[in-house]
């Protein structure tokens, strides 16, 4: 099971005050919820509840935080829309919630107000939104619909995201009928170079499973599992110098995730990009007891800067990055 990591997610609460979102109390809920009617593939809840992380890190790092209301709201929204209604009901009974659903009238969209609501009601970045908004208005376009509803948008933008290279093939299937992932975490490794399946199948680099429900490629790091791998390796060390080629694997793996989703999605150009590096903070507090804590900070602290420019600064692309 994924860990999460809640620290430093901020959102606005009932009372307008800030607060920690809690994403592992979400997904218990949503994994109750989907067992209870059936479903019982991990997976698919946890990359829910990381596209809801990933929405909550995008949204802080500009500068604003989301309202807690705001954040079910967009769960619902994409639970309705891809066909897992019941699912949906079952959660807002487990989180002891009435639905969240608010009078919607018929009315006319422009190109800007489908941005802003596309991008205030599902978990997608901005490229992602801006390129969607205008696949949106031209399908209006062609219906002749000059007016319709949120909802109606917001089916038809998951509808047009969701739509695959092979998907022909499978237009009868209800949304809940058809089998939501596409490629499971073990299969990367097939596609993977040399080096990076090696590093796999180690669990140094874990690629996590890709679903249909917004489609992101997620790679995880552990650092505990590098250090295992090198038995007498000190992290002090061994780890910096060993960061360059690490971060080229990583890179090179998550291009071809990227290609592999804009080849499959062909509405998806710029598919969202997510490096976790689980067990961090836990790492530098407990595996290097050679060193005083105010040492271990400073090596976790130049750690993460390395990563941070070996990675993100280099990636062509929008990359997300996870400390947890």
């Amino acid at each position: 099971m994924i860990q999460f990591g809640s620290a430093n997610l901020l959102v606005e609460g009932a009372g307008g005050q800030a607060q920690e979102y809690d994403l592992e109390a979400l997904q218990e809920r949503l994994h109750s919820a989907f067992q209870l009617h059936g479903i019982h593939e991990d997976w698919l809840a946890e990359n829910l509840v990381l596209s809801m992380e990933e929405k909550i890190r995008g949204s802080n790092s500009s500068g604003r935080r989301l309202q807690e209301e705001e954040l079910e709201q967009m769960l619902l929204n994409v639970l309705l829309a891809t066909g897992y209604a019941e699912v949906a009901n079952e959660y807002l009974r487990l989180s002891q919630r009435e639905l969240l659903v608010r009078p919607e009238g018929m009315r006319s969209w422009s190109l800007a107000d489908l941005q802003a609501m596309l991008g205030a009601s599902l978990p997608i970045a901005g490229a992602q939104v801006s390129s969607l908004a205008q696949e949106c208005l031209k399908a209006l376009q062609k219906l002749g619909f000059d007016q319709v509803s949120d909802t109606f948008v917001r089916e038809l933008a998951v509808h047009l995201l969701h739509f695959r290279a092979q998907g022909a093939m499978r237009t009868a299937e209800r949304p809940a009928e058809r089998k939501t992932q596409f490629i499971g975490a073990e299969a990367w490794q097939r596609l993977a170079g040399p080096r990076a399946s090696e590093l796999i199948e180690r669990r140094i680099l874990q690629p996590m499973p890709l679903s249909d429900i917004f489609p992101t490629a997620r790679l995880q790091f552990c650092l505990r599992e590098l250090a295992r791998w090198q038995g007498g390796w000190s992290a002090e060390l061994n780890l910096l110098p060993a960061l360059p080629e690490l971060a080229l694997e990583i890179l090179t793996l998550l291009d071809d995730m990227r290609g592999y989703i804009r080849e499959n999605w062909p509405r998806i150009s710029e598919p969202g990009t997510h490096l976790i590096l689980p067990g961090f903070r836990e790492f530098f507090r407990k595996e290097l007891p050679g060193l005083k804590r105010k040492q271990r900070e400073a090596f976790e602290a130049q750690v993460k800067l390395e990563l941070q420019r070996l990675t993100r600064e280099k990636a062509e692309y929008e990359l997300m990055l996870s400390f947890r």
